[in-house]
């Protein structure tokens, strides 16, 4: 929480030249009228029994910075949130255990365990993005937007074995053989194993913004692909983040889908697993919030 708080002070520090190096007042309040602040809680629809977690963004999005060609503008962004869980159940599995031989006897006693493992994945993130963009003309709600981002993911990943059946068996060398059991010296447990890692990725790229207002309801939508680095796996990035906006009353559903895509490894499992945020969440102008410590 502590860092946290660290990148929204440096993330504010960062937008104040934008917010308060106007000439007009007329203009100052037209770009502090930009950022918004919201705050709200993550959706999660697969793993009820995890609490949801808070989520907030700051973002300013000035789609024109010279106001004479209007042209040129940039997206900012901070936002903390916890990603949709992914878990992976294997289904029943069979092993037969035992740690007896055949040297001075003719039969052993074996356990045939049938048991189920499943692995979930906890994820929590802080995003801090910069997105310069370029509208097409005047009169279009299409913008190019590069993009460059550093993300801290924070993970908790818990895998179960749990015991479905236990079988006791005495057999003979001749029995061994004929089933083709494999057996192994280490019997399964009822158990969990946890374990906590934190990875910090930068990420970049190029693709398109639309923002579009549509009378009582603002979307927001934002597609990049480029180049990432994810720690263990670098590769094509993959970015698509979306907002619907109520403009009267502030309230928003968001979400995205991002990723990245080793070509070079096929093979490996986590390739092009995705991963998916899900909030609903309240915005503030910064003016207002403004106006409400001023009283």
């Amino acid at each position: 929480m502590k860092n946290n708080l660290i990148f929204s002070v440096l993330f504010y520090l960062f937008l104040s030249p934008c917010i308060y190096s106007q000439e007009t007042d007329t203009t100052k309040t037209k770009v502090i009228n930009e950022v918004l602040f919201s705050v709200g809680t993550n959706l999660n629809f697969i793993n009820t029994n995890q609490t949801s977690g808070l989520y907030y963004d700051i973002n300013a999005f000035i789609p024109a910075l010279d106001q004479k060609k209007g042209r040129f503008g940039i997206d900012a962004r901070l936002n903390q949130g916890k990603l949709v869980p992914n878990i992976d159940t294997s289904g029943n599995r069979t092993k037969y255990f035992t740690t007896q031989s055949f040297e001075n006897q003719d039969t052993i006693d074996v356990l045939k365990q049938v048991y189920s493992t499943t692995n979930a994945v906890n994820s929590s993130h802080i995003t801090l993005s910069l997105s310069p963009t370029y509208r097409f003309g005047k009169q279009t709600f299409i913008y190019l937007a590069g993009h460059i981002e550093y993300r801290k993911i924070d993970r908790e990943t818990e895998l179960e074995f749990l015991i479905d059946e236990e079988v006791s068996l005495r057999l003979t060398e001749e029995d061994l053989d004929r089933s083709g059991f494999n057996i192994s010296p280490i019997n399964i447990l009822n158990r969990n194993i946890k374990s906590k890692t934190v990875s910090h990725n930068f990420n970049g790229g190029l693709g398109a913004k639309l923002f579009l207002e549509l009378g009582s309801a603002t979307l927001n939508i934002k597609s990049i692909i480029g180049y990432g680095d994810k720690g263990e796996n670098e590769g094509m990035f993959y970015l698509t983040h979306f907002e619907v906006i109520e403009t009267k009353l502030g309230f928003k559903v968001g979400g995205e889908l991002r990723g990245i895509t080793n070509f070079k490894d096929s093979n490996r499992s986590t390739d092009f697993e995705p991963e998916i945020g899900l909030y609903i969440a309240k915005s503030f102008k910064l003016s207002k919030i403004k106006d409400i410590l001023s009283l």
